[in-house]
């Protein structure tokens, strides 16, 4: 197995805005996966097969406002294409066992975003968070989806001072 990656990134800063961009590639080659050699209740081993190669774009953007001495601001958004380059065939006779050259990578979701609001003075902190997972691939043959979803959740602490160390933490989903 080996890869080769391409990046090109950006980091800005300007008063209370940080942002950075980031554009990717990589070419993953000999890509290698284990097959059962026969019915797995009569224990035989498995072999390991080169199956081809992984082409992967994509993008990611990040940034934080301070809107305020205490207040944050932060987003992050991932886009990402990683697509199978090559069909799964049998090594002898070079039969197709699984079509997969062109779909899309088993578990890899095209589009992730998050967004915090954080407070913190000190001693009291809080943050407010969203977060969302496009939908993706369970199936080798993108036939089966995991439906996208979004997450908030919600934290928040006071930290005490002097030889009292006691933290208290809250957070539900």
């Amino acid at each position: 197995e080996s890869s080769r990656t391409v990046e090109l990134g950006y980091r800005y800063r300007n008063g209370p805005f940080e942002g950075l961009a980031a554009l990717y590639l990589v070419k993953f080659e000999d890509r290698l996966l284990g097959f059962s050699t026969g019915a797995g209740i009569i224990g035989n081993p498995s072999v390991i097969q080169n199956v081809g190669g992984v082409e992967t774009k994509g993008l990611e953007l990040a940034g934080s406002y301070e809107l305020a001495d205490d207040w944050t601001l932060y987003g992050t958004y991932a886009y990402n294409d990683s697509k199978y380059e090559d069909d799964v065939r049998n090594p002898t006779t070079g039969a197709v066992i699984q079509a997969t050259g062109g779909k899309t990578v088993v578990n890899a979701p095209e589009h992730l975003f998050k967004a915090d609001l954080g407070y913190d003075n000190g001693d009291l902190y809080a943050k407010l968070s969203v977060a969302y997972t496009g939908s993706r691939f369970f199936s080798y043959l993108n036939t089966a989806e995991v439906d996208a979803y979004a997450l908030a959740d919600f934290s928040a602490g006071y930290r005490f001072s002097g030889d009292l160390n006691l933290k208290f933490e809250y957070t539900f989903e």
